[in-house]
């Protein structure tokens, strides 16, 4: 009658001793395939234009702010999530031109309420900071408040914790046989 030997007293030390080691180098075998999935997963949900929106939101940190007016917002209400474009006047270089954008905001709670009070921002006639740089790019948003932060950001941390499995995995692989080939011996 078999039974379980990492339980049964019966089982001799070193069968125990090398089951168990057996289990622990499986541990580490796991890490390193859920390690590869994780990356796998964000290689395969980054969006290439992500990073060129997260490098213009950070750029918007050495940009000029000036004071700009609402024109007009098409805003609309998705669950937990704002978007739209909003239309603005702001002068540069002397003229004031009529500029669109784009905007985009997701709450965790209270829907309604930070919808009502994020659109509220964007009504005709409001008051609205706009970043700009020597280009004449505009921004209204600095990040991470510009669009694409939140999916970087996202692989990114899906990539590191990637990378921490497949290493904790190794590590543990090893550790595991050098620990059986010193118990061996």
């Amino acid at each position: 009658m078999e039974t379980d030997c990492l339980k049964s007293p019966k089982a001799p030390i070193k069968v125990r001793k090398r089951r168990v080691a057996s289990e622990i180098e499986n541990l580490g075998s796991s890490c390193i395939i859920g390690g590869l999935i994780l990356i796998w997963m964000s290689i395969m949900t980054f969006e290439p234009g992500s990073i060129s929106k997260l490098m213009s939101g950070l750029d918007t940190y050495r940009w000029q702010a000036t004071q700009g007016t609402v024109v007009s917002s098409r805003l609309e209400q998705n669950d937990d999530a704002g978007r739209g474009t909003v239309t603005f006047r702001v002068m540069l270089d002397g003229r004031t031109p009529e500029i669109t954008k784009n905007v985009s905001q997701s709450w965790l709670t209270n829907y309604e309420q930070n919808y009502a009070e994020w659109a509220a921002q964007y009504a005709a006639g409001s008051p609205i900071t706009v970043y700009h740089n020597q280009q004449g790019w505009t921004s209204i948003g600095r990040f991470p408040e510009t669009g694409g932060a939140t999916s970087v950001i996202q692989v990114l941390i899906k990539l590191t914790l990637g990378l921490l499995l497949v290493s904790f995995g190794i590590y543990w692989r090893k550790r595991s046989r050098q620990k059986a080939q010193s118990a061996s011996a």
